[in-house]
């Protein structure tokens, strides 16, 4: 039998903890978040498995 794939669960929460963005991924895999909708300012990225939580603060830069 194979190992079966860790599910990750990929959350984007805005500076007031409003959750924008959410992904379940399945083993390990490279995602791309399509931010183009989310207003300037800071976010964090949250990865959590079963085991572990992950997270990364990240700023939306301003449009021109």
């Amino acid at each position: 039998m194979g190992a079966v794939a860790e599910v990750v669960m990929l959350e984007a929460f805005d500076a007031l903890g409003r959750r924008v963005w959410m992904r379940e991924v399945a083993g390990r895999q490279s995602v791309t978040v399509d931010a183009s909708g989310w207003a300037p300012g800071v976010y964090v990225i949250r990865a959590r498995t079963g085991r572990e939580t992950h997270a990364q603060h990240v700023q939306e830069m301003v449009r021109v």
